[in-house]
């Protein structure tokens, strides 16, 4: 065999010997690459920091890929699916939506055995960035400006919050609702006659509990 033929053939193509080489070595750091990085899935999350009560538009969110086992279970995929929708909860920038987030018939009926849930008009006095669903409150009308008494009524002595929705600063005819806030409560089925009763008449207050 002629040792000095095959080693002046190999110098000749080193070149392309050493390309053939670095396109193996991309190659299998590339298969590699892709064994490591983990699927993903595009999910629905806020693309600002979003408040309790938001009416979301697509300018509100947007679709990020996430590693499809750190995806929530259920999660939103399409902006279709919040894009009018009115969150219940504050959501961070950069935090998927969730379903359970959005303001629905089924979240409505998440209530315990034996309460139901009303919408209550409440005087907005700049606190209400402290109102989240989940919170216990208690529910006061302003006091009867007939009654001797300087105190307010207390109607219900614990309430949870269930959804927050958006301050008004509209007036009608038969009542002022500027600055007032709209919360959904879950509240004992035998004081809701007694809350919209109040309720129709003029905004509440609430108190938060423990």
């Amino acid at each position: 065999m002629d040792f000095t033929r095959i080693r002046a053939t190999l110098w000749r193509f080193r070149f392309v010997l050493a390309a053939v080489a670095l396109l193996a070595a991309v190659a299998s750091a590339l298969s590699a690459l892709r064994e490591l990085r983990p699927e993903t899935v595009g999910v629905v999350v806020a693309d600002r920091d979003l408040p309790a009560g938001t009416k979301l538009s697509t300018g509100d969110v947007r679709v990020a890929d996430v590693p499809r086992a750190l995806a929530p279970r259920g999660v939103l995929t399409s902006l279709g699916d919040v894009d009018g929708r009115t969150l219940t909860t504050p959501v961070p920038k950069g935090i998927p939506v969730a379903p359970q987030m959005l303001l629905s018939k089924k979240f409505l009926a998440s209530v315990e055995p034996g309460q139901v849930v009303v919408p209550v008009a409440v005087q907005a006095d700049g606190t209400e960035s402290l109102l989240t669903p989940g919170q216990r409150v208690a529910l006061y009308a302003p006091k009867d400006e007939h009654a001797q008494s300087p105190e307010a009524v207390k109607v219900v002595s614990r309430a949870t919050i269930v959804g927050v929705g958006t301050a008004s600063k509209s007036k009608s005819f038969s009542r002022d609702l500027s600055n007032t806030l709209p919360l959904f409560l879950a509240i004992p089925a035998d004081t809701a006659t007694l809350v919209i009763g109040y309720g129709s008449a003029m905004p509440m207050r609430v108190v938060i509990v423990h």
